[in-house]
């Protein structure tokens, strides 16, 4: 497999769903964009207030070709501006991105996932938006998503890495101080690339959904609440599933499933599937995006109380705003142009801590940059 780009998949599937007609939304959403100077090749991006000073800062993770990388730090000022970025050294080719308290210090650490160094890295907060040299254990092979959730119910936030090349999701559980216990492994379905955790059959215990890419599936490990999963079962998705996302987006009290279909980078989709609060999920339901998506995150960016979703097109090289009419359907997708092969994508209050509307940001690959689309609201 090709690792020049993380987001270079191989595979030539030829599924397809039927795309539901989607209704334009009443409301244009306008942003100011700026741009701000990355590593080489940004990929997952990340935000939290790594300072504590009341204000959202972001970091993200430079692949830098699949040589050694880093994690870049953006304080913000509060304005929608950051000071200059600060730079920590990972591991080879780092294009996955976590944040959470993980010693109980209530200072925001971040995990990264090494896609060519077979590593997860763990860079534990200062306090005053600086971090310390990261601490690595050794993960499985190409390992990509990585997300920080208690799994086995000890109050301390474990890590989970989808190893894309060993075919499955590993892992590692805290030690209750920052340090975690060497890597458990368990089966999912081929090039796991996404994983989400939630709590999908109302037990009090974290499951996972793990994106298939090959075989256009979401796998479903319920866990077990020590730490251990039950074996994986599959939904169909639409084609090549790369990002999926956990949330109650019809408001019935049960977590669906979001996730974006690259499709082989032509025109792709989202797709929702809505959960029965068992742990299983009714038939997936395709919004168009833009071309290959890749890169997908929830926020509120127009004027109503409904979450949205934000999707990075990376061969259309553009950012799509699909609105959400909180019954767990979307609407028509309302596009951005960005800089070339948009990856990572998350958002916030970047300007105005007490508006409600939301800002995006987005790595921008082969441009090395990021673009902000600060929210000016509907026009």
């Amino acid at each position: 497999m090709s690792r020049l780009l993380p987001i270079s998949f191989v595979c030539a599937l030829l599924v397809s769903a039927a795309l539901p007609a989607q209704a334009s939304s009443s409301c244009t959403i306008k942003f100011k964009e700026t741009t701000l100077s990355a590593g080489t090749n940004p990929q997952t991006i990340v935000t939290g207030d790594f300072n504590r000073d009341g204000k959202l800062d972001f970091a993200l993770v430079d692949y830098n070709g699949g040589s050694a990388g880093s994690v870049s730090v953006y304080l913000g000022n509060g304005d929608g501006t950051f000071q200059p970025k600060v730079d920590y050294p990972a591991g080879a080719g780092p294009d996955a991105l976590a944040v959470g308290d993980v010693n109980g210090d209530g200072i925001p650490d971040l995990v990264v996932g090494n896609d060519l160094g077979a590593s997860v890295s763990v860079f534990l907060g200062n306090g005053d938006g600086t971090f310390q040299a990261k601490q690595d254990y050794s993960a499985g092979l190409y390992p990509h998503g990585v997300v920080l959730a208690d799994f086995n119910g000890d109050h301390a936030p474990d890590i989970a890495v989808t190893n894309e090349g060993s075919n499955n999701v590993g892992v590692f559980l805290n030690n209750g101080d920052g340090t975690f216990a060497a890597m458990k492994t368990f089966g999912v379905a081929s090039e796991p690339y996404s994983l989400a955790p939630a709590d999908f059959n109302g037990d009090g215990k974290t499951d996972l959904a793990v994106t298939g890419y090959y075989n256009s599936v979401i796998s479903i490990l319920i866990g077990k609440g020590d730490g251990a999963f039950k074996t994986y079962t599959d939904v169909p998705t639409g084609t090549a599933p790369a990002v999926v996302l956990a949330h109650d987006f019809n408001g019935d009290g049960n977590i669906d499933l979001a996730a974006i279909d690259y499709n082989n980078g032509n025109t792709g989709s989202v797709s929702i599937l809505l959960g029965k609060g068992d742990g299983t999920f009714g038939t997936h339901t395709d919004y168009a995006t833009g071309t290959g998506p890749a890169g997908m995150t929830i926020g509120r960016f127009n004027d109503d109380k409904f979450v949205d979703l934000a999707v990075t097109n990376l061969i259309g090289n553009s950012m799509s705003i699909l609105p959400g009419n909180g019954d767990g359907t979307f609407g028509a997708p309302q596009s951005f142009t960005t800089p070339k092969y948009p990856l990572g994508v998350a958002a916030g209050r970047f300007h105005g801590q007490r508006k409600t509307k939301e800002d995006v940001v987005v790595s921008n690959d082969l441009a090395n940059d990021a673009t902000f689309f600060l929210n000016k609201g509907c026009r």
